[in-house]
Order: C-alpha cells, then structure tokens, then sequence
C-alpha cells in the first residue's frame, strides 16, 4: 500500500502524539516514583527518630499546596494506645506568635493601630515608665527590652497552673524594669506577645478568642484549631508527655488560655496549618504591603512571629531560597513550622513528647526532610550518648559511668549524635538533681563543662548545682567563669551579688 503525503504527514503528526504521550506518561511514572522515593526516604527518616524516642507526633510535607507526605508516629494518647492521625490536635506553643501578629497586622492595615505607637497609648493602665518606651513593632520583633515572664523561677509551679484575669496576670507578671533600651538588640521574650493578645482585646472590645476565630479561623477554614481550655472538652486533643531518663511521664499540668495567652496558647492540626500556611501565599489575610512589614526581619533575622532568612545558594542548590520558620514549646508538646517561598515547600511537625527538649532535635528533623525535598544526601538519625551514660549508670556508679563515656566518644563517636551534648547533659544533670542525686548530677554537669568549655550555660548550671549543694567559692568561680563568657548572663551576675552578700 502506498501512502499518499497527506496520509504521511497524518501518520507522522500520530506518531508524535504517540510519542510525545509517551513522553507525558514516562515523565508522570518517574516523577510519580521519584515523589514515592522521597516519601519513603522521610518516612524511613522519621521512623528513626520515633525509634530513638526523638520524636512523636504528626508529619506533613507539602509543596505547592500539595501534601507529598503525612503520616504518624506512636501515640495522640499512651494510656489508650490511641494512635496520632491528621486530625490529633496539639498545642503549638510558639507558633501560636504568627496568629497574634497577623491580627495586630490587620488592625493595622484597618487604620485601628499604629506600629510605632506604644503600650500606654492601647493599655493605659500599664505602668508609664515601661509603656511610653516600647512600641508595637518592638514587641513584634523581639526588641523591647520586655523581660521573658516564663523565665520567672517560679513559672512552672505558680504560674503556669492558675486561672488568672490576663490584665491581673499581665500587673503581676508582665510589668519588669525593662533589661535593655527598646529597640537596640534582640531578645526573644513571651512577654511581648501576652501584652499584644491584651491590646487586641483592647482595640477590638472583643476577647482575643473571638477576633482569632472572625478574622482568620474562619476566613481560613481552619475548623480544628483554636485556643486550648483545660476544662474544655476538645475532640481528638492529644495528651502532653515528657520523655525523661526513666522513660515516658504525663507532662505537667498548665492552663494554657490563662498563662499563655497571645504567645502561645493555640492548638491545632497538621491539615489546619497547611491551610493557614496556603493562605499566607494570598491576599486573603493581609495585603501584600503589609505581608512585606510582616515578613521583613528587623534583628537576628526576626521578622513579625515568623524567623525569615534569605539564603543564597540554598543548601547548595544553586537557588536564592527565603524560608520562614518558628518553633514552639509548652508542657508537653513541641513543634515546627519550615516554608520555603520561592519554591512553596511547606513542612509541619507537631509532637506530644516534648521531643524539642532533647537538643532542639526537631530542627534536625526538618533540616532533614528539607534535605530529602531537594535531593541532598542524608544520614539516619542516631542516638543520643548521654541516655547511654545514664544507661551505664542505672548499673554501676557516676565515676564508671563516665568513664564509660568517655569510651563511648573515643570509640564509638560515628554511632552516637554527640552534636547536642551540651543540651543533653544539661538535661541529665537536671533529671539527676531532680531524683535528689545531688552528687551524681554535680558530676554531670562537671562533666558537660569539660565537654563545653566556652558555653556560659554550662557554667552557669554547674554553678547552680555547687551553690544548691553549699559550696559557695565553687559556685562563685563557676558563675563568674559563665559571665566572662557571657557579659549579658543576668542570672550569674544576680547569683555572684547574691552569694558575695552572704
């Protein structure tokens, strides 16, 4: 059969849908195995860190305003074995930080508020000498000199449990002499955003609740987040753990509306934040000139409730990559928020375990995941040396266990993640001290200082730890070697002044 030309070209404009179809479909398989590689290779990831009690709690990654991968790991509640699922609500502590400024942010673009107006002009009754020295953007960027009222030595026992009027609590908690002048440095205090929750309630005559719910729950969609009442029955709220030396422990009792407030008070889901996060990405919330105010860093690249970095060659990707962050703490739970702008790569991860506790590990874990999205090499998660120490311990003695240590990093270092050590002895001198193990969490802490010679933490709790156990000249020294490392540790200098007095 001969073909005519115009049947030729008929055949060969075939041929190349054929083709190009062809092209269509291998490209869908490829990208479909390589997005199934990359799930396998997170939840591979994750899995680890949940074996190595480094983490519990939902994951979702998503990019684009996709989700590529969502999954949990152990348990919304261990006394019931109730697995973690999308729809378990945690509380989000710190992340809690963007909500509040995105409403003072609205109230701004109203006309209702001016960011270089100060306290006294919306609180009037708060004291003058600190209210007319720090404005609204202060607060917002971590520049007011405010001091940090969880920092109080007496937060967790007396007043992250009461039930106090939040204008009481602000009078009683909130109203320090100021530790720096306003707007010279960077200092991330919670006090900040309690007193912003106070003004919105002020301007609006609404409660912070109400306005949270109309101006963004609602716009967003966000129908499982909210701020957490103790007495409130909140279907599916997981329940808060610590994961301590001897295991996993119901976490402590706090009343997050009541003590928390502006700067932390929310829970939500992994699903509501990835809601929350697509809605950033518009004008549905705020207007583009004023997501820039938003979103713009003013110190230590702390921007309003969100930390911005633009980064060249991200990760060395060859790409100019702006990524927003936040973590949050509180009893029993921690979490991290990752975006990447350019690229819209949204990463969530919400814990009940406290896991942020443990070196600040939930950092790594999205580092990782970030890794793992832009095709870079990742190593497994290892354990932590200092549960091995403890381990030893529990079997023989503190002078065995060390030396035992010791062998460990000598030895074994590749095994072992030994790049929180300072963080993880810390919290074993902590959990010793606790135990009333005097002598064995003086060691410890000994021990972290000879592991960090340059941290002025370090000193600073080995000091505490002598000055506990009467040996005053130890603690002096100690307290006076951690404020020649840092001249702007307030805490050591009171403690010197203190133990000098006596």
């Amino acid at each position: 059969m001969i073909i005519s030309k115009s049947n030729t070209r008929e055949v060969i404009k075939l041929r190349s849908r054929v083709n190009f179809f062809s092209f269509l479909f291998l490209l869908f398989v490829f990208t479909k195995i390589n997005a199934q590689s990359k799930a396998q290779t997170i939840d591979s990831l994750v899995s680890t860190y949940h074996r190595f009690n480094l983490f519990n709690g939902e994951v979702l990654v998503a990019q684009k305003g996709k989700i590529v991968f969502e999954k949990g790991y152990g348990f919304a509640n261990m006394e019931w074995k109730m697995s973690n699922t999308p729809t378990t609500k945690f509380r989000i502590g710190s992340i809690s930080k963007q909500f509040t400024a995105m409403l003072i942010m609205q109230l701004k673009q109203q006309g209702k508020i001016n960011l270089h107006s100060t306290i006294s002009d919306y609180l009037p009754w708060y004291r003058k000498d600190v209210g007319k020295s720090v404005t609204i953007h202060m607060m917002l960027s971590h520049t007011s000199g405010l001091p940090n009222y969880t920092d109080k030595p007496n937060w967790e026992k007396e007043l992250s449990g009461g039930n106090v009027d939040h204008k009481e609590f602000a009078l009683k908690y909130c109203s320090d002499t100021l530790e720096f002048v306003p707007g010279t440095k960077k200092d991330y205090s919670n006090t900040n955003y309690f007193l912003l929750g106070l003004i919105i309630e002020a301007i609006t005559n609404n409660s912070f609740e109400e306005v949270l719910q109309k101006n963004i729950l609602d716009v967003v969609g966000m129908k499982n987040t909210g701020i957490d009442y103790p007495d409130k029955i909140i279907l599916n709220r997981a329940a808060g753990y610590d994961f301590n030396f001897d295991g996993y422990a119901n976490a402590p009792y706090i009343n997050m509306a009541s003590s928390t407030f502006g700067c932390g008070a929310m829970y939500s889901t992994v699903e509501d934040l990835l809601l929350w996060d697509k809605a950033l990405r518009t004008d549905k919330l705020l207007s583009e000139e004023n997501k820039k105010i938003m979103f713009t860093p003013v110190l230590d690249n702390y921007a309003y409730g969100l930390i911005v970095l633009h980064q060249k060659n991200f990760i060395g990707t060859g790409k100019d990559i702006t990524t927003m962050a936040h973590a949050g703490g509180i009893n029993g739970f921690s979490s991290m928020l990752g975006r990447t702008l350019e690229d819209e790569n949204f990463i969530i991860l919400l814990d009940n375990s406290r896991a942020g506790l443990r070196g600040g590990l939930l950092d790594a874990i999205i580092n990782d995941i970030i890794a793992v999205i832009y095709d870079k090499t990742v190593s497994m998660p290892k354990p932590l040396p200092a549960y091995a120490l403890y381990d030893s311990l529990q079997k023989s003695n503190i002078e065995t266990a060390i030396a035992y240590y010791r062998k460990l990093k000598k030895t074994e270092q590749p095994i072992y993640n030994f790049n929180t050590i300072e963080n993880d002895l810390n919290n074993l001198g902590d959990f010793l001290a606790s135990k009333k193990r005097i002598n064995e969490s003086i060691a410890i802490y000994e021990l972290n200082v000879e592991e960090n010679p340059s941290s002025s933490d370090a000193y600073s709790a080995y000091a505490t730890a002598l000055q506990k156990d009467g040996q005053k000249a130890e603690a002096i020294k100690n307290f006076k070697k951690s404020l020649e490392l840092n001249a702007d540790n307030k805490y050591a200098a009171d403690q010197i002044k203190k133990l000098e007095s006596q």
